[in-house]
């Protein structure tokens, strides 16, 4: 009897802790579900920063958030891959959370607006990775170089039109290379730019080689002017020295190199 009754109360011993357990994983369970679906963990505000064409509210609707979501409902790379999609001028998003405050905050880096395309008798604003963004609202005055190219082009906002040398000539005026005074560049059918100046020179180059070229066009108008050359074309499609060559009109003979 006694061996019985000892039997009882060590089997009893295990059974007792676990039901503490269960008891406690309940508690923590409840708790959980309590932080969980507590204003704690809910976006309480949503802010748009680096935005400088695109309006805030146009950020905020293709993020997909909503202020009272759940912070575990905001994905980062969802969320820039969404807005990215939908707003062509956008280049990048960063997600930052502060769960203190309950603030979600979009960092936003924009495309660059970098030159104008003429095509089709209308005028078109060119991002800096060759897209077009949007029908120009200006039909002159452009602070922006006007780009130009033999054939047909199909320009259409949210599409690079199907020229390959528009993209890399696009990415080149990104490079802060420009020269002062660009106001148009022509690509002909042979991939070769020529890029007119404001002050008269016209300076040809391969245009995949445009951002390295761009860098020494400068300065290589300033040598010519310097001599007392009135404006001609420098052909700058090879290797230093470039040639000079006057245009008809400006009463100028023979041909220069720079050196």
């Amino acid at each position: 009897m006694r061996q019985t009754a000892q039997w009882t109360a060590a089997g009893a011993r295990p059974r007792k802790r676990a039901g503490r357990w269960l008891v406690l994983a309940f508690f923590v369970f409840v708790a959980a579900v309590v932080f969980l679906e507590s204003p704690l963990t809910r976006v309480r505000s949503l802010s748009v920063t680096g935005n400088r064409m695109t309006p805030a509210a146009d950020v905020l609707s293709a993020s997909g958030l909503d202020p009272g979501m759940s912070f575990w409902q905001v994905n980062g790379r969802s969320v820039e891959n969404a807005i990215v999609h939908r707003l062509p001028l956008v280049q990048s998003v960063s997600v930052h959370t502060d769960y203190l405050s309950g603030r979600v905050t979009l960092a936003v880096q924009e495309k660059r607006l970098v030159a104008v395309l003429a095509a089709g008798g209308r005028f078109y604003d060119l991002l800096d990775d060759g897209m077009v963004f949007r029908v120009s609202p200006k039909t002159s005055g452009f602070a922006d170089p006007i780009v130009t190219a033999d054939g047909v082009l199909d320009a259409r906002p949210g599409q690079v039109p199907a020229n390959p040398y528009i993209p890399a000539l696009c990415r080149a005026l990104s490079a802060d290379r420009l020269p002062d005074g660009v106001s148009e560049i022509h690509l002909d059918r042979f991939g070769v730019a020529s890029v007119y100046l404001a002050n008269g020179f016209v300076a040809q180059c391969p245009a995949g080689d445009l951002a390295d070229r761009l860098s020494k066009m400068e300065s290589a108008v300033t040598y010519f002017q310097s001599r007392g050359y009135a404006p001609g074309l420098i052909d700058m499609t090879g290797d230093p020295p470039y040639l000079y060559t006057p245009f008809p009109t400006s009463g100028q003979t023979g041909k220069e190199h720079a050196p």
